[in-house]
């Protein structure tokens, strides 16, 4: 299912025509993957890249400086600005696994307490994903 979204998105995006901007693919630590209009850091890959569009206006031969100048200087992708100092990112951090703990406490009561048959998958999942966040980032 995931796949099918995925091209859906991409043949969408490709058929909406070259809109002067640039779509970023971006995946992030758990291995979804999104698509905005933002880099999302350094590992970010630009899927539609930015070009003039044929009915924007422009002239034949201003459309080809625009490529000329797209190839002798390419945008540069900046990463976004680091805030705060790393004290209060650990603070986040430790805020964000007593969250998580406390979500996962809710999703073990719940399986305890029962639950209709169609939530038991997706309670499941849940609960493998906020096990494999705490197991990953909370030591």
């Amino acid at each position: 299912m995931q796949h099918k979204t995925k091209l859906l998105l991409i043949c969408t995006l490709l058929l909406a025509g070259p809109a002067g901007a640039r779509v970023y693919q971006c995946t992030d630590t758990s291995g979804a993957v999104t698509f905005q209009d933002l880099p999302c850091g350094q590992d970010s890959v630009a899927v539609l890249k930015r070009t003039p569009a044929a009915s924007s206006g422009l002239r034949a031969s201003e459309q080809r400086w625009l490529r000329e100048r797209e190839k002798r200087a390419p945008r540069k992708v900046r990463a976004a600005p680091q805030r705060g100092n790393a004290r209060s990112s650990a603070k986040k951090q430790e805020q964000r696994c007593w969250k998580k703990q406390q979500q996962l406490d809710e999703v073990r009561a719940k399986l305890r307490r029962g639950y209709k048959p169609s939530q038991g998958e997706r309670l499941r999942r849940k609960r493998r994903s906020l096990d494999d966040y705490l197991s990953r980032y909370c030591g």
